[in-house]
């Protein structure tokens, strides 16, 4: 298929692809806008080895060690429950979601909420009672190296990337309905598949009548009663075939009956 034959099964199917593309502006719209908007706040932490006299521990080793204890007490929900006992009501309500990220020593406490403030607090207090309670306090030293700053945005929903890739697969989705819409209607066209198999013109094409189905009744009797879709379409066929036959005299004329 080549842009002539795209531009022409959009210019026939232009309904239908509008409908498409509306449907995913419409999602687009709704996934943008309608969910609850997500604050993530973040608290950097480092976790060093504590030099003690005597003691041959490999320091890499030793972090390697402790660092996973460090996350699982970070994000486990028994420290998010001693923490709400602490923190203010309005803060302490939200839900919350705790991740740590590691590299190397370092470690990123960040903190999703549905409040940018409260998601600050939450940061701040995962840090401070990871440092408090660092159990292994007597094998590293963890500091704060970065507090939780209260975020200038949200982090989701994010409707500006949102709704341009609602917009891009919307003309998408639209080009490729046009097309299918189009082929279908091929299918069911026995007047364009008639051209494209013999490679010839339809001079005309009789609808279906249910009550020529029935052995009582007369054609004439039918197009007597003011039946306009076949009147209308046995007078297109009479000019036409008066025209064929006045300027091309054709030899032979083919009836169908599908």
């Amino acid at each position: 298929m080549d842009l002539r034959d795209l531009r022409l099964a959009l210019r026939r199917n232009w309904v239908a692809a509008i409908i498409a593309f509306d449907i995913c502006i419409i999602l687009g719209v709704i996934a943008a806008f309608l969910p609850a908007s997500t604050y993530r706040a973040t608290a950097t932490l480092s976790v060093q080895p504590r030099v003690i006299e005597g003691n041959s521990s490999d320091p890499a080793r030793l972090t390697s060690f402790v660092v996973p204890i460090v996350v699982e007490t970070a994000e486990s929900r028994v420290l998010r429950a001693e923490l709400r006992q602490r923190l203010p009501v309005d803060v302490a309500a939200l839900g919350v979601d705790v991740e740590v990220q590691v590299l190397s020593s370092i470690l990123y406490v960040q903190t999703s909420t549905s409040s940018a403030v409260g998601s600050q607090v939450w940061a701040n207090a995962v840090a401070d009672a990871i440092i408090t309670n660092n159990e292994v306090s007597n094998l590293v030293d963890i500091k704060m190296i970065d507090p939780a700053a209260v975020p200038s945005s949200a982090a989701a929903p994010k409707p500006v990337p949102i709704m341009l890739a609602a917009t891009a697969l919307g003309l998408i989705a639209a080009l490729l309905v046009g097309v299918l819409v189009g082929r279908i209607r091929e299918a069911f066209d026995n007047a364009e598949a008639i051209r494209q198999r013999l490679g010839t013109s339809v001079i005309g094409e009789l609808p279906r009548l249910r009550q020529l189905r029935r052995n009582d009744r007369a054609l004439l009797e039918i197009l007597e009663e003011g039946s306009t879709s076949l009147g209308e379409a046995f007078k297109s066929l009479r000019g036409n075939l008066e025209f064929r036959i006045a300027t091309e005299q054709p030899k032979a004329i083919a009836v169908s009956s599908y």
